[in-house]
């Protein structure tokens, strides 16, 4: 086995088991917390729009903007994969923590505090770094947050859901 597979292979189980987790602790807070999933907390996730050229590497930055509380989220991020090739994943100076797993035309990554404690903050959460494929044509391609797979989780009063607002972004390749 090459060291790609085996890192593939730790990465999926580290992020099943985070998966496992966060399904815990949705299903702990929606029978014993009575809170239902909400929309209306003004939370937004966005990315930003981005220009570049064939064979660039680019940061794209996974952005939090009306943050009132939270502890833990899953981003899923849809990219075209005949354009981007995903390179790694950084945590930004929102969660403490962000753990990542690439399928081929989609990144999903857990965000979370180190303690069992919301964090408040707006700015970065993670910033996925990719490299535009060198044959790629001129255009203009999506850059989409889920809105479907993402969901964050508070930990302190009121536990909630929350289903975030999403804004997705534009990549121009010229």
């Amino acid at each position: 086995m090459n060291k790609k597979r085996i890192f593939r292979n730790t990465a999926i189980i580290v992020l099943s088991t985070l998966s496992v987790a966060l399904a815990i602790v949705i299903l702990v807070l929606g029978i014993f917390g009575n809170k239902i999933l909400s929309n209306n907390k003004n939370v937004t996730v966005y990315v930003e729009n981005q220009e570049v050229l064939a064979g660039d590497s680019i940061k794209i930055p996974i952005y939090i903007d009306k943050n009132n509380g939270l502890w833990m989220g899953i981003v899923e991020f849809n990219y075209n994969a005949d354009v981007l090739e995903f390179v790694s994943c950084t945590t930004g100076d929102v969660f403490d923590g962000c753990e990542v797993n690439d399928t081929g035309n989609s990144v999903v990554f857990i965000v979370s505090q180190n303690d069992v404690k919301n964090t408040r903050a707006d700015g970065v959460m993670a910033t996925l770094n990719f490299n535009v494929k060198k044959t790629v044509e001129k255009g203009e391609y999506a850059l989409d947050i889920d809105g479907i797979d993402t969901e964050f989780c508070t930990v302190e009063e009121p536990e909630e859901l929350i289903k975030p607002k999403i804004t997705d972004g534009v990549l121009t390749v010229k």
